[in-house]
């Protein structure tokens, strides 16, 4: 990196590379934003957050990459997920405010529906790029813990997903999760008055 060529690399320490669909290499930062290599010229071109400008990079602090079979990024921040758009210049981003369960996004992982599925801060979430839903996973649904941390997901040639954290790894098949639609009935087994249990049936 050099301060005073916009052509260099915008920092350093590298969290992060994936190929283009053009052969370009992006190069994800930990600290300092998003750039793309051109192999041909060795000249970088730096993606930024800009303060008050919703369509930047939302963070320089850069977890993740990933590039979907439509040749789209996908970007994975401090602050929330983004996607670039079709102008190769500005991002739409997603948080906490459109369901993400952090905005700590560290890996990015795709399923054969097409779906993203993001470690966090506080768990997995699995995106629908289609209908822009998120659907959050927590330790009560088996999680090694509610943090995950960059650099720790990978996909096997079966689709098997995996995710590390701080307390160990997740691996699971994405199209054999399911999905509960129907919350489960409530069942008193118990009740107290002034601390002290009342006798007979407690759902009576």
């Amino acid at each position: 990196t050099h301060p005073k060529n916009p052509a260099s690399p915008s920092g350093d320490r590298i969290a992060a590379m994936a190929e283009a669909a053009d052969g370009r290499l992006w190069v994800a930062t930990m600290e300092k934003g998003l750039n793309l290599l051109d192999p041909q010229s060795g000249r970088f071109e730096r993606f930024e957050h800009r303060a008050g400008d919703p369509r930047s990079l939302p963070s320089d602090a850069v977890h993740g990459l990933y590039v979907d079979a439509a040749g789209s990024l996908w970007v994975g921040t401090h602050s929330g997920l983004s996607h670039l758009h079709a102008d190769g210049k500005s991002f739409e981003t997603f948080g906490t405010r459109n369901g993400l369960p952090s905005d700590v996004v560290y890996g990015i992982r795709n399923d054969r529906q097409g779906r993203l599925w993001l470690s966090t801060n506080n768990g997995l979430s699995c995106f629908d790029p289609r209908s822009g839903q998120f659907v959050n996973y927590g330790v009560s649904d088996g999680l090694q813990s509610g943090e995950f941390n960059l650099g720790a997901g990978y996909q096997s040639t079966s689709g098997e997903l995996f995710f590390g954290g701080i307390n160990g790894f997740n691996a699971f098949m994405p199209d054999r999760l399911r999905h509960v639609s129907q919350a489960p009935p409530v069942v008193l087994t118990a009740v107290n008055v002034g601390h002290r249990p009342l006798t007979g049936p407690a759902d009576q």
